[in-house]
């Protein structure tokens, strides 16, 4: 009997029309940058990073298909020619061929599963706050602060300080802080797909993450539970994180509305009343055009 291939996931007719669309629009992306349609566009290069693993692996799949039907030709003929040495070999290179395609076919479908898109390249804003614990959840908070300031910067990324709140014994009641890549780090979810185990490695790598995507889970309440500085007893305390993805900056102005699309009615007081009341243009009314949209 003939062999039957085994069911995958990879060859789910969902996971193939995903491959398919995303090699389509790989193509269509390089095509674009070849004749410089869009220029060096960034968001372009960020989607084509995403990309690139998809088709790395399967172009390396469909090879070593190629090279298991070409073995597959050489196992017959040596089959006619009763070649047990030939047979031998040829059986067992195809099942190394087999044990290849299976594991890249497992990593092509993490490569085609959704994911965040700002967890590469972009930027965090971090803000910080005490909570529950007085004067000891400010240290704490001061604590979680400077760790985060240290990883960042062992990373080469800039930590900027936007404002904090210092108390007495050098707590922090509130902080934020901007952290920014510069370009560097978080170089996509790409990179090169061998067929060894430091493939699925390169693919998790904590340093394909950008700022936002490797803070984005502290967000939330973090609790301690200590002797304080200033006590003799155990306290617990509590600080909260917030991370958010910094706004982009490159985007310029894309993402605003056109002024040609608003109107803009200023009101004055009416009625008795002061010279002031009746002359300071103290109400502004912005009005969506198209959609009718009012905000005042």
């Amino acid at each position: 009997l003939p062999e039957v291939a085994p069911v995958t996931f990879a060859s789910s007719p969902v996971v193939v029309k995903r491959v398919e669309s995303m090699l389509s629009r790989h193509d269509e992306i390089i095509a674009m940058l070849n004749t410089g349609e869009h220029g060096t566009s960034a968001s372009l290069g960020k989607e084509l990073s995403r990309l690139a693993p998809v088709a790395s692996l399967d172009e390396r799949i469909k090879e070593l298909r190629t090279e298991k039907a070409s073995l597959t030709e050489l196992l017959i003929e040596a089959q006619s020619m009763d070649d047990a040495e030939m047979e031998e070999d040829c059986k067992s290179e195809m099942e190394r061929i087999d044990a290849q395609v299976a594991s890249l076919e497992s990593k092509l479908v993490y490569a085609v599963l959704p994911r965040d898109e700002d967890d590469v390249g972009t930027d965090a804003v971090l803000e910080v706050r005490a909570g529950t614990g007085g004067d000891e959840a400010a240290l704490f908070a001061a604590e979680l602060l400077a760790a985060y300031e240290r990883t960042a910067k062992n990373r080469g990324w800039k930590f900027e300080s936007l404002g904090k709140t210092l108390t007495d014994l050098g707590g922090i009641k509130e902080a934020a802080a901007s952290i920014n890549s510069g370009g560097g780090g978080g170089g996509g979810y790409g990179g090169s797909f061998g067929d060894g185990d430091d493939a699925a490695s390169d693919l998790d790598s904590l340093d394909k993450l950008g700022p936002y995507g490797l803070f984005k889970f502290e967000s939330g309440v973090h609790r301690v539970q200590r002797v304080p500085v200033n006590d003799v007893r155990i306290h617990a305390s509590a600080a909260s994180v917030a991370i958010l993805p910094a706004p982009d900056d490159s985007a310029g102005s894309h993402d605003a509305l056109p002024m040609s699309e608003l109107r803009i009615d200023t009101m004055r007081a009416s009625g008795a009343g002061g010279q002031h009341v009746n002359t300071t243009e103290s109400a502004i009314r912005i009005t969506h055009v198209p959609t009718g949209i009012t905000a005042s």
